[in-house]
């Protein structure tokens, strides 16, 4: 087998997945945890990731771009817990738009 690929979730004759896509895949997980542990703290930003993450059936090594805005949903609440209302809400959208660079 070449080490080059990687299967993807989700598709019952998975496809590959390139380096360069792989790569991308480890950006968007690392992205958001460089963005989330300044605002929780690192472990809470890590479990919080994980956690929501196997709620939606995502494994947490395989996020992208286009997962974001459903796991900002997801996220929101209990966002609120540590964040309050109007805090969430301004993470929650930036979780959202992190795959499209529009958080730095």
């Amino acid at each position: 087998m070449n080490n080059d690929f990687i299967g993807v979730r989700g598709e019952s004759k998975p496809r590959l997945l390139e380096v360069d896509e792989r790569k991308r895949v480890i950006q968007m997980h690392n992205e958001l945890l460089r963005y989330l542990t300044p605002v929780l703290g690192e472990a809470t930003a890590e479990n919080m990731l994980k956690h929501y993450c196997a709620r939606l059936n995502i494994p947490v090594d395989d996020i992208k771009e286009t997962d974001l805005p459903e796991l900002a949903v997801s996220m929101k609440p209990m966002l609120a817990v540590w964040l309050g209302s109007a805090g969430a809400s301004r993470v929650a959208e930036e979780i959202a738009r992190l795959g499209k660079g529009g958080v730095s």
